[in-house]
């Protein structure tokens, strides 16, 4: 718009309505343009009704129609989401303006194989399985999060790094967290208590785990992470890979 001014000097430009936002990944702003969802949901004794993400129809998503969305599945239910069980999502760094969100349902983005790299939305609940199946590499949570579901990330084969926020109350209190998964990927947790942790998960286990280096012992003796208490190390020792 400057450079318009700056070629045509008595241009009076008037613009209405909110900006469009872009989306890196096409298909993921196919999704957002052609899906229906449970927009308003509240509860499974209000779930609202299945409304299109593009409420206005023009073929553009704006952030204050992704801050309007409270559930991004399409059951009854309230399980999944449009994304789940996508094959040719590989990054969807726009996550975080979902900032309306309950919680990042069950099963949100399980199946995505070839999604690489997200930035989640603050808020304070993720289901479960969540990114289970996917081929997330980094899963940065940020600052506010406190319960983790089960499961979020058994058998994800690129998985390197999950980091946990010092918020976080419960990790996969069911258990099963890195079911399949081997030494592969460090854990930072952030929390100077540690969070309930129900379990690894058949044939799973973490490379390290870091936490703050005044609750190294801590850790060490708490339930769920006692298992793991050699691998467990101060955070001020990590170094990103």
């Amino acid at each position: 718009m400057d450079e318009l001014r700056k070629v045509f000097d008595r241009l009076n430009l008037i613009v209405e309505g909110d900006a469009a936002m872009r989306f890196t990944d096409s298909e993921v702003f196919r999704i957002l343009t052609t899906s229906k969802v449970y927009a308003d949901y509240v509860s499974s004794v209000n779930m609202g009704t299945l409304q299109y993400i593009d409420r206005d129809g023009d073929g553009k998503i704006t952030q204050e129609e992704l801050e309007f969305i409270r559930s991004l599945s399409n059951r009854p239910d309230n399980n999944g989401s449009v994304f789940a069980n996508n094959t040719q999502i590989e990054s969807f760094n726009e996550f975080r303006f979902f900032t309306g969100l309950n919680m990042i349902n069950n099963g949100c983005f399980q199946n995505c194989s070839l999604l690489k790299e997200i930035t989640l939305p603050v808020l304070t609940q993720m289901g479960n399985s969540t990114f289970a199946s996917s081929g997330i590499e980094r899963l940065i949570i940020p600052e506010g999060y406190q319960v983790i579901g089960d499961s979020i990330l058994q058998r994800c084969p690129n998985l390197i790094l999950v980091d946990f926020p010092s918020t976080t109350t419960s990790v996969s209190a069911g258990g099963s967290i890195f079911w399949a998964m081997r030494n592969q990927a460090n854990i930072i947790c952030r929390a100077i208590i540690p969070p309930t942790l129900g379990g690894w998960g058949y044939d799973g286990d973490p490379k390290a785990i870091y936490v703050p280096d005044a609750s190294v012992a801590t850790y060490k003796s708490a339930a769920g992470w006692s298992l793991q208490a050699a691998k467990i190390y101060p955070l001020s020792t990590y170094v990103e890979s």
